[in-house]
């Protein structure tokens, strides 16, 4: 009886999000292709606002490519990026991949992605300038040689070939299925959330004022879904939880990721990190409970 049951959600999910996961495959493979990743990572060395902007727009666009967030912030800051820039393409990259995007906007509308797409890129800019701030008084400090050992396991010694190259066959084929790993563990861990929670539960607890406490949690919980993280929100939403519970799963998914944290610490230091974390959820709760 259960077993049917999960087989029916699993099977109600997937033949709502099946479009959107093709489409978004598409989409994501042309980014990787044409993508002019040469230009888009250069020059982020300054803590300036126009600098902290750009940094933002390239976590927006490298967030499909294959070669991933974390090798990339371990290169730039090898080249000299600075620590409000990096904060900044952290905080608006890894969620609004392509595919997620058309996902979350397949389940929310388009109106509604955009205003959570803003309140991310908001928080990114805000994020880049109060790092900047308490940078420029001393209140955390970078280390200023990243160890040899960290920069080749993030692959640092391939950065100057994969910007100047297009991405292979084989990178493409593991690119896909990557996604197609985490939107499957996305689409099991999210039927199997519906079986033991009814939609009631999930109306009458995550549309209050008090689900975005919650919600960061139990984001932190669920964060290895990737891709998927657009899909098990959408689906709550359907459920009758709030935007502001949508957002923040989304964002705090993205920010207490530990891969993410310890990277930060690597190639910035330990305040860094702990401030990066601090400072995001605080935004994250502020703009959440403003979407309720």
């Amino acid at each position: 009886m259960i077993l049917s049951l999960y087989l029916v959600k699993i099977i109600a999910i997937l033949s709502k999000v099946w479009p959107l996961i093709v489409l978004g495959i598409i989409f994501n493979l042309l980014i990787e292709l044409f993508m002019p990743k040469k230009i888009i990572l250069s020059n982020f060395k300054k803590k300036d606002f126009l600098t902290i902007l750009r940094a933002a727009v390239s976590g927006f666009l490298i967030s499909g490519l294959s070669f991933k967030v974390i090798p990339i912030v371990v290169s730039l800051r090898k080249e000299g990026a600075s620590a409000p820039a990096c904060a900044s393409m952290l905080a608006f990259s890894p969620w609004t991949g392509v595919l997620g995007l058309m996902i979350l906007g397949g389940y929310l509308g388009f109106s509604n992605l955009l205003i959570l797409l803003g309140y991310s890129f908001l928080i990114s800019i805000i994020l880049g300038v109060i790092f900047s701030i308490i940078e420029k008084y001393g209140f955390i400090k970078s280390r200023t040689v990243i160890e040899a050992k960290y920069l080749k396991e993030n692959n640092y010694a391939n950065f100057g070939k994969y910007l100047k190259q297009k991405a292979t066959k084989k990178e493409l084929f593991l690119s896909i299925l990557n996604i197609l790993k985490n939107v499957s563990v996305a689409i099991l861990f999210t039927a199997f959330f519906e079986i033991i929670f009814s939609p009631s539960f999930i109306a009458s607890n995550f549309s209050t004022n008090y689900s975005i406490l919650f919600a960061l949690p139990f984001a932190t919980l669920i964060e290895i879904i990737g891709e998927g993280f657009s899909l098990f929100a959408g689906e709550m939403y359907l459920l009758g939880a709030n935007l502001g519970f949508v957002f923040a799963v989304m964002m705090a998914g993205v920010i207490t990721d530990i891969n993410e944290l310890t990277m930060l610490a690597n190639i910035f230091s330990k305040k860094a990190a702990t401030a990066y974390l601090l400072i995001s959820l605080a935004l994250v709760l502020i703009f959440s409970y403003i979407l309720i």
